[in-house]
């Protein structure tokens, strides 16, 4: 069963799976968040099979904050600087886009699980591997998609770098902020105000 993050292309994996193994399981994103473990155990407990194997689909960290700011973010947080310092993903769960693609943080707490690791650049390469959900193809048909600028692109590496070091945001999901160095970094884009909106409670 596919368990991962957002625009990993995990649409695409699980076309692709289903095309070679007739009755594969299926999707559940729930890779990032806080009780994926528990989630996933409860999963497997209703699971009909003797065993099930997580996998999770990831790709460039970076690309993938991107693309889930122009799929999920552009309507409610038209701001990308802003974007990444919110909570802004209530339809999929909770989360930060840059802590989301810390994917290792995350997949660790699998380990007993044998999880596989696939790398979505990598099965692109496949010629049988038809990639689904495009940003492009869903919400931009006709409009000119918004430009990845370098400067956009530096900040989120350097928010991501702070974040693998754990020095990205402080305090808990509900009610913590970005820290000093982060703000700092994020000064010269003048983000937005971040929204502490009640997001919806996990099922």
């Amino acid at each position: 069963m596919l368990v991962g993050f957002p625009k990993c292309g995990q649409v695409s994996m699980n076309h692709y799976l289903t095309q070679m193994f007739p009755g594969t399981p299926g999707r559940v994103e729930i890779g990032w968040r806080d009780d994926a473990v528990e989630q996933w155990e409860k999963i497997v407990a209703n699971h009909v099979k003797t065993e099930l194997i997580p996998v999770f689909v990831i790709r460039d960290p970076i690309e993938r904050m991107w693309s889930a700011w122009t799929y999920m973010g552009t309507s409610s947080c038209p701001d990308f600087p802003t974007y990444l310092i919110n909570r802004l993903y209530q339809p999929y769960g909770e989360g930060n886009p840059v802590m989301a693609s810390n994917y290792w943080k995350y997949i660790h707490k699998f380990e007993k699980f044998r999880p596989i690791v696939v790398d979505m650049e990598e099965m692109a390469k496949n010629p049988n591997f038809s990639k689904l959900n495009v940003t492009k193809d869903v919400k931009f048909k006709n409009d000119v998609m918004p430009e990845f600028t370098p400067a956009y692109r530096k900040l989120a590496e350097d928010l991501f770098y702070l974040e693998l070091k754990d020095n990205f945001w402080e305090g808990d999901y509900a009610t913590g902020i970005p820290t000093k160095e982060a703000l700092e970094i994020l000064k010269p884009f003048s983000p937005g105000e971040i929204r502490r909106n009640t997001y919806r409670e996990r099922a």
